[in-house]
């Protein structure tokens, strides 16, 4: 059977409390003859000879009857079939007329149409006469019968999908067949993220995969979802132990845990021109940011990887580094300011709308810093405009689940898992950037050299993001 041709997805539609439409996916329920009592062995005809194919089956209990169905197959489509009685465990019925059969292999099988626990076929043949000659062929056939649920899902000839949990140092060892078993009772209560084997379901959001514990466990006809089925829990200790030459990935032990972890970091430039007359100062500040440590999970594994100094490290399946490597930048951002003041504190620039770090310190601390100094003198007054925009990042691109290298000149380099790919041009000229407005004004008192004094100050702030390369629309593409 060509699998892979067969395509039907039921929705049922039912309608709110509104009146609205709603459809919902229904999943398939379908039998397969996965009960191998008998295989088949292979019969070369010759093309366009007529062949008359008499079954013969007995079974190891003459208290089973049904209905049985004899196929003729090649490799690649259906020849014939008829349908016989199987009564008190034996067959009976007319033969079956191949009327013209192809020059290539064909198989013969039975299969009955109800389960045949513990039931076997002790005898499946069939007898092939073919018109060019009266000499019959004994050719053995094959017996396939359903095979009652147990748990184990819809197999195929006793094929199906599972998941085995490598958790526990099993990742280490061979598959240990014996606890490839389900639970001894349904009315077991378990943990299926604990469970050591675990049949494959239909993915009901999309009909079109098996899933397994988790979303990102999945199967289909041309590829398996990226998941790291060994050690869940990481193992303590220093695994930067080759990388301690870089600060960026060293750090003190986590209270608690003794595991050792990167530091974030990220560095901002700014460079002031400051120019006034009397109070009235004019600030010109062009400044920009550049991630130099953080955590992000670039091949898709869900476990985090580590970005220093431009290069990606990969993970273990232990939580430590592994040996993949790769050299791809990192991620920057730039901006400029600019202020008029009555005051002569300068005003430095930020990148406040691009993200660096993970639950790093915002910029705009910094920036709330810098301008709340003027309330010192006796009269300030400021009004700060700071622009900043992206010029590097990672952002996935093609909804593939994988971050990819983008370039404020519109290049994309694909994340592939492990590596990218060369630039490629891409419809876009800008990745991410906005503004920021302050008003600052505040006034002071000095009584008595100082023995009094007194002032007030307010300081207000909009923040805006003007445009930002991201999914909209939850369709896995950023726009």
């Amino acid at each position: 059977m060509d699998w892979a041709s067969l395509s039907w997805k039921p929705i049922a539609t039912y309608r709110d409390s509104v009146g609205s439409p709603i459809n919902v996916n229904l999943g398939v329920r379908y039998s397969t003859y996965s009960d191998t009592k008998s295989l088949p062995a292979a019969y070369t005809s010759t093309q366009g000879t007529s062949l008359t194919v008499t079954p013969t089956v007995q079974l190891s209990s003459n208290n089973v009857s049904g209905k049985v169905t004899l196929t003729a197959k090649t490799a690649t489509s259906l020849i014939a079939k008829k349908e016989y009685s199987i009564v008190n465990g034996l067959i009976f019925g007319e033969p079956m007329q191949i009327t013209s059969a192809p020059s290539e292999k064909l198989w013969f099988e039975f299969f009955y149409s109800e389960t045949l626990d513990g039931v076997n076929a002790t005898l499946s043949t069939v007898s092939v006469v073919p018109s060019s000659s009266p000499v019959a062929t004994k050719v053995y056939a094959g017996f396939y019968a359903k095979m009652q649920d147990k748990g184990f899902g819809d197999l195929y000839r006793g094929w199906g999908g599972f998941v085995y949990n490598a958790a526990d140092g099993r990742y280490a060892k061979p598959i240990d067949e014996s606890l490839l078993k389900l639970p001894k009772s349904e009315k077991d209560r378990l943990d299926p993220m604990k469970m050591v084997f675990t049949p494959l379901g239909t993915d009901l959001n999309t009909l079109s995969r098996w899933t397994g514990q988790r979303t990102e466990i999945y199967l289909t006809a041309t590829e398996a979802g990226t998941a790291r089925l060994t050690e869940q829990d990481v193992v303590l200790g220093n695994l930067f132990g080759e990388m301690a030459n870089d600060n960026a990935v060293s750090g003190d032990c986590l209270q608690g845990t003794g595991a050792f972890a990167i530091t974030q970091k990220t560095t901002s430039t700014s460079t002031v021109i400051q120019t006034g007359v009397s109070m009235l100062t004019v600030n010109n500040a062009t400044g920009s940011s550049t991630t130099k440590s953080t955590m992000m999970d670039f091949n898709g594994d869900g476990y985090p990887d580590i970005l220093a100094g431009g290069i990606i490290q990969y993970t273990n399946t232990q939580g430590g580094i592994s040996g993949e490597k790769t050299d791809i930048g990192t991620i920057k951002s730039s901006n400029l300011s600019q202020t008029w003041s009555l005051g002569s504190i300068p005003v430095a620039s930020f990148s406040i709308t691009i993200p660096h770090a993970k639950n790093s310190k915002s910029n705009n601390n910094n920036l709330k810093s810098s301008l709340e100094g003027k309330a010192s003198v006796s009269l300030s007054l400021g009004t700060p405009n700071n622009e900043d925009w992206s010029e590097e990042s990672f952002i996935d691109i093609n909804g593939d689940g994988l971050v990819d290298r983008v370039y404020q000149n519109g290049d994309v380099r694909l994340n592939f898992g492990y590596t990218f790919s060369k630039p490629i041009k891409w419809d876009f000229d800008k990745i991410q950037g906005g503004n920021a407005t302050t008003f600052s004004t505040g006034g002071g008192f000095s009584i008595g050299s100082g023995s009094y004094s007194g002032g007030i100050g307010l300081t207000t702030s909009e923040n805006k993001e003007k445009y930002n390369l991201t999914d909209l629309n939850s369709d896995g593409f950023a726009g």
